[in-house]
């Protein structure tokens, strides 16, 4: 089966529109993490860590992330592009999850100014 994703870009009041994107699932993630950067995920001790987000910031690019219900938030350097993390993110989770090929859902790249913007589409 195909991993089913669609991806919305953050643009606010404190964040360039390319420095975020949510990605939404068709799939739940494996752990529920609050938002954590780099920095703090390195210096958890082993125990704390999850082989997900292992994985996730593990991709060149990825400074911050948060996991919830059939969601990944990330956050990424301004020096790389979405190309250069989207692209190894996606095959990422497609690998994690198992699944066979990815998948685009309608309405995937939509811009949004406020996380409230979701509601309203």
């Amino acid at each position: 089966m195909a991993l089913q994703y669609k991806l919305e870009y953050l643009k606010d009041e404190t964040q360039p529109e390319d420095m975020s994107v949510f990605i939404q699932l068709r799939r739940n993630t494996p752990i529920y993490q609050e938002r954590i950067n780099k920095e703090d995920y390195d210096v958890l001790s082993d125990g704390l860590k999850h082989e997900f987000l292992t994985g996730l910031f593990n991709i060149g690019g990825v400074v911050e992330v948060s996991t919830k219900a059939y969601r990944v938030w990330i956050s990424k350097s301004p020096t790389f592009t979405w190309d250069e993390v989207l692209d190894p993110l996606l095959f990422y989770m497609k690998d994690y999850f198992e699944e066979d090929s990815l998948e685009k859902m309608q309405g995937s790249g939509v811009t949004l100014t406020s996380v409230n913007d979701r509601r309203a589409r």
